[in-house]
């Protein structure tokens, strides 16, 4: 029955800790800013077991109360002296209490008559934890995260860099397809003049010899190997028509990479000028410190020279 009763106590008597780490976009010197919190979960053991560990655990929230009613003054003077080393449970929670954190408690209470005292118990606990007023701030992370946010950014940049070259380098080579096709084009406006000279010079053959069979057909023999060639050349002028088509997207394409590219350095400048001013403000903080800690230590060997 012993053990039975304080498994019961273990079970009902326990800390969760949940630590949760999210991130979110920021336009500042780095990319992103990440933030670290911490919940705690209490149940506490408001029943009376008959056993030595529930006398132990009430001791611990005894403990307990007497922090979160030291949280709870106004008094600077009564406040100065919070006693977290009375037990293990406060402790573990002295962060939880009084650090960077914010106090609440859910108490669990019964509607029932028989229950009353523990519910008035219940409540007055809870309403002193609610008295608890700290001032939490924002658990960043490292500043070298931000460096390295910013060296990211510089790689990125340079692989934006390189992919430009590679487009600049299509768009030279459209351009010298684009002088092929030009050139083809004047061919094709030639070989078309030389077909019209030869129609008008085949009418008047016609005009002329038309009883001359066998001239007449070896010119139309010709006239079909003009017009060969002439398919050919049309066909040649389709594709030419198709490279121009494919040369105008690709030129709208490099026209968005090099503005996507534009925004991306506006963005990039604004980064690298925010951290700047952050490191600026860093160092500034950095030295001041050192300020007063030498002040600090100038204070003390005074005061060993005047107690000497």
């Amino acid at each position: 029955l012993s053990c039975q009763t304080d498994q019961l106590v273990v079970t009902r008597h326990s800390i969760f800790f949940h630590h949760i780490r999210f991130g979110y976009a920021w336009k500042g010197p780095g990319s992103k800013q990440c933030v670290i919190d911490t919940v705690e979960f209490i149940p506490i053991l408001t029943d009376s077991l008959c056993s030595l560990t529930c006398i132990d655990i009430n001791r611990g929230l005894l403990a307990l109360g007497n922090v979160i009613s030291a949280l709870c003054e106004r008094d600077a003077k009564k406040r100065s002296h919070i006693p977290y080393r009375d037990s293990r449970l406060t402790r573990l929670l002295q962060d939880s209490l009084g650090g960077n954190s914010t106090t609440l408690m859910l108490a669990c209470v019964s509607p029932a008559d028989i229950n009353m005292e523990e519910t008035l118990n219940t409540l007055r606990y809870a309403d002193r934890a609610r008295l608890i007023k700290n001032k939490p701030i924002l658990n960043r992370a490292d500043p070298k995260d931000a460096e390295l946010a910013k060296l990211r950014v510089l790689s990125e940049k340079l692989l934006l860099c390189a992919e430009l070259d590679h487009i600049v380098e299509q768009m030279n080579e459209l351009y010298k397809n684009r002088f092929d096709t030009d050139h083809l084009h004047d061919t094709v406006i030639s070989e078309l003049q030389k077909i019209e000279s030869i129609l008008n010079s085949l009418n008047q053959f016609v005009r002329d010899k038309f009883n001359e069979y066998p001239e007449l057909i070896s010119y139309i023999q010709e006239l079909e190997d003009i017009l060969t060639g002439l398919i050919k050349l049309y066909n040649e002028s389709n594709k030419v028509t198709k490279l121009q088509e494919h040369n105008r997207r690709l030129q709208c394409e490099m026209s968005r990479m090099v503005s996507v590219h534009e925004r991306q350095q506006a963005v990039l400048k604004r980064r690298i000028e925010a951290a700047a001013a952050a490191e600026s403000r860093l160092k500034e903080l950095l030295l001041r410190q050192k300020a007063i800690r030498n002040e600090r230590d100038e204070c003390v060997s005074e005061g060993n020279n005047a107690k000497k």
